[in-house]
């Protein structure tokens, strides 16, 4: 028998935090971050490094985001992206409006073993959110088997 899983909502909401990370960086990699979010827009930044530096490549995404924002390129818009010389940044500027976030590298002709990985500082919630877990009864996102049911919404 399927699970029944109520949305109950009320989740608290969050400013969502994401950290993206490169190592690994040598002459020319390329360095990708896509944004998305709900409302179905995405847009992707791509760096060149011009150095073996991680610094190098935090500091290119960083400008390419503020200039992405800057031009009012959606989703760049709702966020604030910053570096500390280790990691970009990316921070929601409304709490409980979420962004996803995905990355991806190509090899600049090295030893092809640079990385850029996201990770979460601050997740994201927010009492409308489907993918917030505290909005379920069952504690869980519901899945295709779930019967899922929104009362007085």
């Amino acid at each position: 028998m399927p699970d029944v899983n109520r949305w109950i909502g009320g989740a608290a909401n969050a400013v969502q935090v994401d950290d993206v990370t490169p190592a690994n960086v040598e002459n020319t990699d390329i360095f990708k971050i896509t944004l998305a979010d709900d409302a179905g827009n995405s847009n992707e930044i791509s760096f060149t490094a011009t150095a073996g530096t991680v610094q190098n490549v935090v500091e290119g995404l960083q400008t390419l985001a503020a200039a992405a924002k800057a031009a009012g390129t959606a989703p760049w818009t709702a966020v604030t992206v910053t570096d500390d010389d280790t990691k970009v940044i990316i921070t929601s500027d409304t709490s409980g409006v979420p962004f996803d976030v995905t990355t991806s590298t190509v090899d600049g002709g090295g030893t092809d073993d640079q990385t850029l990985v996201r990770s979460v500082s601050t997740a994201r919630s927010s009492a409308d959110d489907w993918k917030v877990v505290a909005n379920w009864s069952l504690g869980a996102i519901p899945v295709a088997t779930d019967i899922v049911v929104f009362e007085d919404s």
